[in-house]
């Protein structure tokens, strides 16, 4: 004696009655695992936790910071050029370098490279 399904795909033998079995089934299957994903994250939710429900974070209001109005460019500061002086050490390793001349960017110029353009044009492509 032969396994036989009990309807076969393509013969168009699928009565409503079994189609409906198939969905009420998937159908439970899901939303039970979807109640069983909220329980167990729920769960651990509670597990990891720090505070407990009756302690209050305390809120510390500091005072307000003042906006300064943009400062217009010394001839020597001394502290701004440490700090290019410190990223390029970091940045081009220790070789030795001089620094001649510090200058803002033009506005308008393109400071990326060709390759990070590239990169965000592709990343950025619609679909």
């Amino acid at each position: 004696m032969a396994f036989s399904w009990p309807f076969e795909f393509g013969a168009g033998e699928m009565n409503i009655s079994d189609a409906l079995g198939v969905v009420i089934t998937g159908f439970t299957v899901v939303f039970l695992v979807l109640v069983l994903l909220v329980v167990v994250f729920s769960f651990l939710g509670k597990f990891f936790t720090p505070a407990k429900k009756g302690e209050k974070k305390e809120i510390k209001k500091e005072a307000p910071v003042k906006v300064a109005s943009a400062p217009s460019a010394p001839k020597n500061d001394y502290s701004l050029i440490a700090a290019i002086t410190a990223a390029l050490h970091e940045y081009l390793g220790n070789g030795n370098f001089v620094i001649k001349k510090i200058r803002p960017a033009k506005k308008g110029t393109k400071t990326s490279s060709a390759w990070n353009r590239s990169g965000k044009a592709d990343n950025t492509r619609p679909f």
